[in-house]
């Protein structure tokens, strides 16, 4: 909810920023100074262009707060992964115990398979739902009638607002071998039931379609917001060139709003080795689906609130951190070069 807030905060200041560069007076380069004008210098200029925009500011002191509050100070806590912190202890009070957990992870028997299972579900997850909520916006936006766009936007919305533990109550209720109604039919029907949490070949489907149900109408929101943002008489002419609503979507919608569409790629890509949800996967486990469901955030959960290894959890999950970091300044360096568009 917090990060939903800054979201929604940001865009809120972007507009108001926008509104208060729109209605300003270009910045004087002189002031007054005894009955004679003098030129600013750099540091002058820079806090009367703070004092221009004073009310841009007082709007950034909540969002800068939350930040420092529910971001930042946290951190503090990675020195766990460098000592060796005990249930009731704090950090300060832990010893040094220098690289020994990162020595203890890389050694780790199943660590290549947390790994792997780590990439392999997250980029399959990110490879289907990021171009799923892209096309969903790109329709949505050509829809030919206003009535049905509102009712897919809000129906595709919805299942966002719903926690995790009632979507995976929702799938054991139509999918669990011995009362779901999925295998209750199949059994009337006289076929044998389905293992859809025991088997390999259902589970990932599984995970994967249930998750772009639930996010893909959230996703899709700033798409909408950026082909909202489109020049209508750019379409206008395009239709009366001839072009198809198909040749419109491809030449016009997709080109117009791609820096949006490697921004919100990159922010992803950042987010890579913790796209899927910790807490999902920890519901939909069992005995006998571990061995492929067992990534590094359900991983660091049982080290750190099972088994109370607080130390070793943090190095795991600040190795994960670190794998993230290095995926978005590649991505980033990568998009920079070719598409021209990056995040810093």
């Amino acid at each position: 909810m917090i990060n939903e807030s800054l979201f929604l905060l940001e865009n809120l200041l972007l507009r108001y920023n926008i509104h208060i560069h729109e209605r300003g007076v270009p910045m004087k380069n002189t002031i007054a100074e005894k009955g004679q004008k003098k030129l600013m210098t750099p540091n002058q200029r820079y806090w009367m262009n703070i004092w221009k925009h004073r009310e841009f500011y007082m709007f950034c002191i909540p969002g800068i707060i939350c930040s420092l509050i529910f971001q930042y100070y946290p951190m503090y806590g990675v020195l766990m992964a460098f000592k060796n912190v005990k249930i009731g202890m704090t950090v300060t009070e832990g010893a040094w115990y220098g690289l020994r957990h990162f020595e203890r992870l890389f050694k780790l028997p199943g660590f290549t398979d947390y790994l792997w299972n780590t990439i392999d579900l997250n980029f399959t997850l990110l490879f289907f739902s990021f171009p799923a909520a892209l096309l969903l916006a790109i329709m949505m936006h050509n829809s030919p009638s206003k009535k049905l766009k509102a009712f897919t936007q809000t129906a595709t919305y919805l299942p966002h607002m719903l926690s995790m533990v009632v979507i995976v109550s929702l799938l054991n209720t139509f999918l669990n071998n011995s009362w779901g109604l999925v295998n209750i039919l199949l059994k009337n029907l006289g076929m044998e039931k389905i293992y859809f949490f025991e088997e390999r070949a259902w589970f990932k489907p599984l995970y994967l379609g249930s998750s772009i149900w639930a996010g893909c109408g959230y996703s899709a929101i700033v798409y909408l917001a950026s082909l909202s943002a489109i020049d209508q008489s750019v379409v206008e002419a395009a239709t009366i060139d001839g072009a198809s609503k198909l040749q419109r979507m491809w030449h016009i919608d997709l080109k117009l709003i791609m820096p949006t569409i490697v921004t919100m790629l990159l922010l992803n890509l950042g987010k890579i080795m913790g796209a899927a949800s910790v807490e999902k996967l920890i519901l939909l486990q069992n005995q006998v689906n571990l061995r492929w469901t067992e990534t590094i955030g359900t991983f660091v959960y049982r080290m750190g609130m099972i088994d109370h290894q607080y130390g070793f959890s943090t190095a795991v999950n600040l190795f994960n951190t670190a794998c993230n970091l290095l995926m978005l300044f590649t991505s980033n360096w990568f998009a920079k070069k070719v598409t021209k568009t990056s995040l810093f």
